[in-house]
């Protein structure tokens, strides 16, 4: 008798825990992160080499690698922007990692640097100040230096396809 009385008490408790648990994401869902393939790009002009890749790359993992993006907070305003970046198959080397969006040039605001090693991988994490809802993508910029003339070209990079953060 005391076996089924609390086998009973435990039933209860589970269901009724399960209820209220699934009814919470309906009332308030969250942003939830939001993964965008990479892809490479080239070329001397800063602006034109910048620009995100195909929005059809959103939600997917290329050959190249990905970016996962996340504006924690209330949908509309998010407290600022966090995400992972992982790049292969990439010239060895340092790159600058930036965050592009409402209210930026089309290469972004500079949140971090990647090394790539020998192995021609590489991964870094993001976290911005930005706090406004809409479309970003990761641009990752590899400068080379010549020393001859005092100047930086852009070298290898690569850019994610945008997605949207509430």
């Amino acid at each position: 008798m005391k076996r089924t009385v609390i086998a009973l008490t435990v039933t209860a408790l589970a269901v009724g825990g399960a209820g209220v648990a699934s009814a919470k994401p309906g009332k308030n869902p969250g942003n939830g992160a939001q993964k965008a393939g990479l892809t490479a790009s080239s070329g001397m002009d800063l602006l034109d080499s910048c620009t995100a890749a195909k929005p059809e790359e959103a939600g997917k993992q290329t050959a190249t690698g990905f970016a996962v993006l996340n504006a924690p907070g209330k949908p509309g305003s998010p407290k600022k922007i966090v995400g992972e970046v992982a790049v292969k198959n990439a010239e060895p080397g340092v790159y600058d990692v930036r965050l592009a969006g409402p209210g930026t040039n089309k290469c972004g605001d500079s949140v971090g640097t990647l090394a790539v090693g020998e192995n021609r991988q590489g991964a870094a994490s993001i976290a911005s100040t930005e706090k406004a809802p809409g479309a970003y993508y990761v641009v990752l910029i590899q400068e080379e230096a010549i020393p001859a003339i005092g100047a930086l070209l852009a070298g290898a990079r690569y850019a994610s396809a945008p997605v949207q953060l509430r």
